[in-house]
């Protein structure tokens, strides 16, 4: 049996094979399947970390929050720490607790008496020397009081060589390193003081001292001491490595203006 299409149904046949040809190409579903350009700093090669150098303190530079410094300490290390300031030393006599025995020929050289001052800085190196800047004798002194430190390094025989502050007396020092600075103090850096040592000279009393920083060092160079309020608690330091007889404390505080 035969069937014969109609010519209405070709005509419609042949035009819907015309149109899809005319339709648009789909467009992607993605836009991450077109490449993108890269970004600068993407496309710039990776710097070494050799070459990257920080302006914070311990990592190559010296930047610190406000009131702080970059510090050297012990083996190199830097951190940032309390800020420096202009101070001085005073040194007191304390020797048989600032009251001297009766007038006694065998004891010449009653209350304390210095052979030196340094101090060292937080990198364990000295910072400076003692320089006598202001003194009061105490209530008993000697004949002969002696030579007072002069800001360099003591390298003679302290039984002969010293400054006697007497019973009760004191003395102002500043630090001076060896290039004649006049140096800052900071905390933590340490106050020693090597004194004439009993046994080494054979004294009857043994010599004691405290001492205490002084923050305004102008005042306490023309004997107004109202300003050295930051105790020091000096205590016997190891003979090997600060020298014989000598006493020694570490600065705990000082006010940054």
């Amino acid at each position: 049996m035969k069937f014969k299409i109609a010519p209405w149904l070709i005509c419609i046949l042949v035009l819907a094979a015309c149109g899809k040809g005319d339709q648009p190409a789909a467009e992607p579903e993605e836009a991450a399947t077109t490449p993108q350009p890269r970004n600068e700093q993407a496309a710039r090669p990776a710097e070494s970390q050799d070459q990257v150098v920080s302006g914070k303190c311990g990592q190559g530079g010296s930047e610190c929050p406000a009131g702080l410094e970059c510090v050297t300490f012990r083996g190199g290390l830097q951190s940032c720490g309390p800020g420096s300031v202009g101070a001085a030393v005073l040194i007191k006599d304390t020797t048989l607790g600032g009251g001297c025995l009766s007038p006694n020929p065998a004891d010449p050289l009653p209350g304390a008496s210095i052979a030196s001052v340094h101090v060292v800085g937080n990198d364990g190196n000295v910072s400076g020397y003692g320089r006598l800047v202001w003194d009061q004798a105490g209530f008993e002194v000697a004949t002969e009081r002696g030579t007072p430190p002069d800001a360099s390094e003591f390298t003679g025989d302290a039984c002969s060589n010293y400054f006697n502050l007497g019973c009760d007396g004191q003395a102002v020092f500043e630090i001076v390193d060896d290039g004649g600075e006049v140096q800052k103090l900071r905390e933590g850096q340490t106050v020693v003081a090597q004194l004439r040592g009993q046994e080494t000279c054979g004294e009857e009393v043994a010599d004691e001292i405290e001492a205490a920083i002084c923050n305004d060092p102008a005042a306490a160079a023309s004997g107004k001491l109202e300003s050295c309020t930051s105790r020091v608690r000096m205590v016997e330091v190891p003979s090997d490595v600060y020298g014989p007889d000598r006493v020694g404390g570490t600065i705990q505080y000082l006010s940054v203006e």
